[in-house]
């Protein structure tokens, strides 16, 4: 079950159970579990054919229901695979925030290695305190561990 867009004048309490649900149903698990074990392989020049499938069938339809517009583009250097941008404007007069799906540290990966957990880490670190930054004012963030220095 994917998790549903909320309405764009959804209230952040409402967005707040609505990815809560999502969480305790175990769908997030779900989700997750069957798109890591998908094996894409962006440094592999034949890998193609599945990463646009990892993009059409399984991202582009959960961003889409999420409210956002999505297109795939060729990667502009020889013997890359496709990448994805995707989109979505709730309001025209707020700032824009833009969050890059990739990181510098993973950029050779072996067929059965999806995610390396430093990296992960220090990922969600940056996008849990993006996230409580955009949050409630009145209440402190957490602990945070260092970041990740080698990967």
């Amino acid at each position: 079950m994917a998790l549903a867009a909320p309405a764009p004048a959804a209230s952040r309490q409402a967005v707040l159970t609505a990815a809560a649900a999502h969480l305790d149903s175990g769908d997030f698990a779900r989700d997750l579990a069957r798109r890591v074990a998908r094996p894409t392989e962006s440094q592999n020049p034949a890998a193609g054919p599945v990463l646009q499938a990892y993009l059409d069938e399984e991202l582009a339809p959960t961003l889409t229901a999420l409210g956002f517009r999505c297109r795939s583009h060729a990667k502009p250097v020889a013997g890359g695979g496709p990448l994805m941008t995707a989109r979505r404007v709730e309001d025209p007069a707020l700032p824009t925030v833009w969050v890059p799906h990739s990181h510098a540290g993973c950029s050779q990966h072996a067929p059965d290695e999806h995610l390396l957990a430093p990296v992960a880490r220090e990922e969600l670190q940056i996008m849990a305190g993006l996230f409580w930054d955009l949050g409630d004012p009145a209440t402190p963030p957490p602990a945070r561990t260092p970041p990740c220095s080698a990967h």
